[in-house]
């Protein structure tokens, strides 16, 4: 597992390893050689390889410091870390050095930063007891300031002197920071991450995260090595990544990622922190758990050729409906119950053909293009309808094809779902409501004819019982009263017969006048508001025209023609007939009023008079035409009001929507 790695002048390769101790490798010669250390290397981790001001090469090994001769490797000076604190049994493991000032050092461990003085004697070494926490790399910025990538997020120091720094900068708590990239042009640093990679900027303190939803191969990035501002290599735990970047403010910054995997040859797919070098030619180094990888990026070329994309097979409801053919089929029509469709995809070119990827959409039902390293796709009981199948094919780069394979795809419906079933149904449909509206309409017809007839029937029959009347009864009692006319003059000589017989003549008088009465309110014609109003007037003008009293009649000149019912006609006539008749008979009044007025929405009548008047206890014993009167009035929903001191005045109140044919019952 290499840890570390350093090319020193002659193009020898140091690599620091875990539990391997420190080799050097000749790329020319291809030949390795560990170096012997002055303690076994098991459970150390060399994790610095780096040449200070003086040309020693510094090796730290944990808690061990070393300074080496380049050329034979020879041990020119050697500390050890103390514990902190000095009670502690557990040494501190170095992973991360830089000579901040010529011959002073600022060491990260996993507890915290240390200062050095090697030129002291004995070595000085301070513990910074403010930082005490694990630290992973260091980065030397402008002012005398060093970048510090802790577990627990990043912090900027200026070192004072060895005893004394001051930081400057902190932040992205509990985020594990393990290499930095300052831009050399813009105040953006660049930070690798567990959560991704980081672009801050030291200005504004405003910061984006670069991750795989972005494009990155994966989020937990070791190290950043720059080929120039623009063009960034870094590694993760899923191998490397070339990133170009268009610099704005950090939010707006542009990235572009092209991922590398074992399958471009990488030593694995997972590297490890601190394990990089950029050589002084441009080279790149990355160190992970199986090795080694190093180029020139200038040496990486895009792959030239295109893709061709293409279909292998076809499968419907899981059997193979077309093999061999299937590259050349273009459209597809299946029934509604065949409506599982499997593809096999393919991507015509083998520089690598692992690393081929697919995009794929099928109109009508995806809404964005699916991205993927599978050559598989399935789409299971699609509706019907139309539907193309898109497919584009990228190479090992990702470089795409530009126009998408077309596959049209359809899926008939179900009879019951075409348009002409619809249509027939919709048809069949329209058809039977007009046969039940007809039938339907038929019987209301035959319904109302029987009603009309009905009516028409027992229109007739009042019509002939009122003719009867008049002409039978009529005549008859008009007979009898010639008759006793005649009688009381020849008797002239006998008073008591000739009482008798007046009394007989009034009596038929009488009687005629209440069978006229009937037979008005027997006709079918008398049936509006007008013709009530107008047999109102004619018989008050009729009746009292002989009698010994002051009259005095109030009604409309003009009166709607609205038609009421016959039960609301006969119960107001026969009310009104009835109070005029008590006034003149009982109440002995020698003064009467009759009232009507018709308002927008009530037919109001009223008759006074000036007679007797009555009690309460007349009303409840033998007041039955005065209660007869009121039960009529309400019959029809209307109100009776009786009111009686010194004379007595009978109100009527209907309102005239309860007059109409619609709200009362015929008779």
């Amino acid at each position: 597992m290499v840890k570390s790695i350093y090319t020193d002048d002659s193009g020898i390769i140091w690599i620091g390893s875990y539990n391997y101790g420190l080799i050097k490798y000749d790329p020319i010669m291809q030949k390795q050689t560990k170096v012997p250390l002055p303690f076994p290397s098991e459970n150390k981790l060399i994790s610095v390889i780096q040449k200070d001001s003086s040309g020693a090469m510094v090796v730290t090994a944990g808690s061990q410091i070393l300074w080496l001769e380049p050329q034979n490797s020879k041990v020119i000076r050697r500390c050890n870390l103390p514990t902190e604190p000095a009670s502690s049994p557990d040494a501190p493991d170095i992973y991360a050095l830089t000579e901040w000032e010529k011959g002073h050092y600022l060491i990260a461990t996993n507890i915290g930063l240390y200062s050095l003085n090697p030129e002291k004697y004995p070595v000085a070494a301070y513990f910074f007891p403010g930082l005490h926490l694990w630290s992973y790399c260091l980065q030397q910025a402008e002012n005398n300031e060093i970048y510090v990538g802790r577990r627990e997020g990043y912090t900027k120091v200026r070192v004072n002197n060895d005893t004394s720094i001051a930081i400057t900068d902190t932040g992205f708590q509990n985020i594990a920071i393990r290499h930095f990239y300052k831009s050399r042009y813009t105040p953006i640093l660049w930070m690798a991450t567990e959560k991704g990679l980081i672009a801050y900027n030291e200005t504004t303190k405003r910061f984006r995260v670069f991750d795989e939803t972005s494009g990155l191969g994966n989020s937990y990035v070791y190290a950043i090595l720059a080929e120039n501002d623009s063009t960034l290599w870094i590694s993760t735990n899923k191998g490397l990544s070339n990133v170009k970047l268009h610099y704005g403010d950090c939010t707006d910054i542009k990235a572009q990622f092209t991922n590398y995997t074992s399958r471009d040859g990488l030593q694995s797919s997972e590297f490890n922190t601190g394990a990089y070098f950029k050589c002084s030619d441009g080279t790149m180094m990355f160190g992970g758990i199986a090795g080694i990888n190093w180029f020139k990026p200038s040496a990486i070329k895009a792959n030239p050729f295109m893709a061709d994309p293409a279909i292998a097979a076809i499968y419907v409801d899981d059997k193979l409906f077309a093999a061999d053919t299937a590259t050349y089929i273009r459209a597809i029509t299946l029934p509604y119950n065949k409506n599982t469709i499997s593809l096999s995809l393919r991507a015509l070119e083998y520089t690598q053909p692992g690393q081929n990827q697919f995009a794929y959409k099928l109109d009508g039902l995806d809404k964005e293009w699916v991205y993927t390293t599978s050559d598989k796709v399935r789409y299971s009981n699609l509706p019907p309808g139309d539907y193309t199948f898109l497919l584009r094919v990228s190479n090992n780069d990702l470089t795409w094809n530009e126009t998408p394979l077309k596959l049209s795809i359809t899926i008939l419906p179900p009879f019951w779902q075409t348009w002409w079933f619809r249509a027939l149904a919709a048809l069949l449909a329209i058809l039977a409501s007009y046969f039940i509206a007809r039938i339907y309409v038929k019987q209301k017809v035959k319904v109302k004819t029987r009603e009309l007839e009905k009516q028409q029937a027992l229109y007739l029959e009042r019509m002939r019982i009122s003719k009867d009347v008049h002409d039978d009864l009529g005549s008859g009692l008009s007979k009898i009263s010639l008759m006793a006319e005649i009688a009381q003059k020849r008797v002239s000589g006998d008073a008591a017969v000739s009482n008798d017989i007046r009394h007989i003549s009034a009596v038929s008088k009488e009687l005629v006048e209440n069978m006229r009465d009937l037979i008005w309110v027997l006709n079918p014609e008398n049936t509006t508001l007008d013709q009530l109003v107008a047999r109102l007037r004619e018989y008050c003008a009729d009746y009292l025209e002989n009698m010994p009293v002051e009259v005095n009649l109030d009604f409309p000149a003009s009166v709607p023609a609205l038609p009421i019912s016959r039960e609301a006609q006969r119960n107001v006539f026969l009310t009104v007939k009835e109070a005029i008749n008590n006034s003149i008979k009982h109440a002995q009044a020698w003064k009467l009023d009759v009232v009507l007025k018709i308002s927008a929405d009530a037919l109001n009548i009223k008759v006074t008079d000036n007679g007797r008047g009555f009690d309460a206890v007349h009303l409840k014993g033998s007041g039955n035409g005065l209660r007869n009167m009121k039960q009529r009035i309400e019959l029809i929903g209307g109100v009776f009001g009786i009111i009686s001191s010194g004379g007595t005045t009978i109100s009527i109140s209907i309102p005239l929507s309860h007059l109409s044919v619609n709200n009362t019952t015929l008779v």
